[in-house]
């Protein structure tokens, strides 16, 4: 079977953001697997090997065998996705497509994605996305996305320039018509897409009014969707995991705290298997003052284990200390850097602790 075909109709998965090449690094450093650290699949030990992460090695291993443009894109992505980019990377080379030369067009958004995490220049992305948005050949599913992915990576850099307005309007011109190539559901995921990159604009700009509209535009948009099952309901899941963290992070800097709240509830309601859901209703919650609340999220992280384990700990220190519990938020910070012991804030912090607590039982001894 093709990478491609994973479901039964002909039809494509659309999945949005891929994780950081560094979360399997650090999950896996962090559970003392340093035998599993390699960038080689091949490495993998068999006790953490499924039966389809074998299929898949072996598939990735031998790019060659991979059918056509849309079996090398998957698999690309699904390289990505897992953590190696030199695997990535060599299928890309395999199919003749080079990075060096720029010529990822063929691959479309994928080739983008793979370009900035093994960190090609901004303006050599820029100059990409633009090209591909406007390439006639490629269908308008690709051109749209390669110029939200545009509009994404500047509106992070808070960069509201002349590349932004470009790539905001071969979006806004090429929605139609994507809307009527794409099926309704994968028509909604993209639509959203495409409003939360435009949110950027507003926000930049300083309106919040805009900002927060735009984005319960695209909330609506995607909701309307929500009825999805199968591989619809995993696609489903992709596309709102990043919209309702980007509608707490806007919330939380307009501190509008019902928004905030509400947002990274959905968030542990999307994936409760992703730390970043309850950080983030730990955080929303600390800052209403509800503590107790808070730190049971933070510690609902450490049942997940992994990295997220670290900062999970430091922000449990913080508000151990809002309950005047000195002692436990101590050992909470302590436990974070045993995670991970370079966070500066976490070892502030036991440093802070450690005198205060240090002094006070200097003071008791004399008294």
């Amino acid at each position: 079977m093709k990478f491609a075909e994973m479901r039964p109709s002909a039809e494509t998965l659309l999945f949005n953001t891929i994780p950081p090449t560094a979360t399997r690094i650090m999950d896996t450093a962090s559970h003392d697997r340093r035998d599993a650290l390699s960038n080689d699949m091949q490495t993998m030990p068999p006790d953490l090997s499924t039966n389809l992460y074998s299929a898949v090695r072996e598939r990735l291993e031998e790019p060659k065998q991979l059918r056509d443009i849309d079996d090398a894109r998957a698999a690309i992505e699904l390289a990505m996705r897992l953590g190696y980019l030199a695997t990535a990377r060599r299928v890309l080379s395999e199919h003749q497509f080079s990075i060096a030369n720029d010529q990822t067009r063929p691959i479309g958004v994928v080739g983008l994605m793979l370009m900035y995490k093994l960190g090609a220049p901004v303006e050599v992305l820029e100059r990409l996305a633009i090209e591909m948005s406007k390439d006639t050949e490629a269908s308008p599913t690709s051109r749209m996305r390669c110029a939200v992915f545009l509009m994404a990576r500047k509106g992070r850099l808070g960069r509201l320039d002349p590349g932004f307005e470009q790539a905001l309007a071969r979006a806004e011109e090429v929605t139609e018509e994507t809307l009527n190539t794409e099926t309704e559901f994968q028509g909604l995921l993209l639509k959203q897409a495409f409003l939360r990159a435009a949110a950027f604009q507003p926000f930049l700009l300083g309106n919040e009014v805009e900002t927060m509209r735009t984005l319960e535009q695209a909330v609506a948009t995607q909701e309307s969707a929500r009825q999805a099952q199968g591989f619809d309901e995993v696609q489903w899941r992709d596309f709102a995991f990043p919209l309702y963290e980007t509608l707490a992070k806007t919330a939380s800097i307009y501190k509008n705290h019902s928004v905030w709240l509400e947002s990274t509830k959905v968030l542990t309601e999307v994936n409760p298997g992703d730390a970043r859901a309850w950080i983030a209703r730990g955080n929303a919650l600390a800052a209403k003052a509800d503590f107790e609340q808070a730190v049971e999220s933070y510690r609902t992280v450490e049942t997940l284990g992994g990295s997220p384990t670290a900062p999970a700990r430091y922000f449990t220190a913080l508000a151990l200390l809002q309950m005047e519990d000195r002692e436990g938020a101590f050992e909470s910070v302590k436990m974070s850097l045993l995670v991970d012991p370079t966070a500066e804030a976490a070892k502030q912090l036991h440093s802070a602790l450690r005198q205060t607590m240090l002094g006070e039982t200097i003071k008791g001894s004399r008294e």
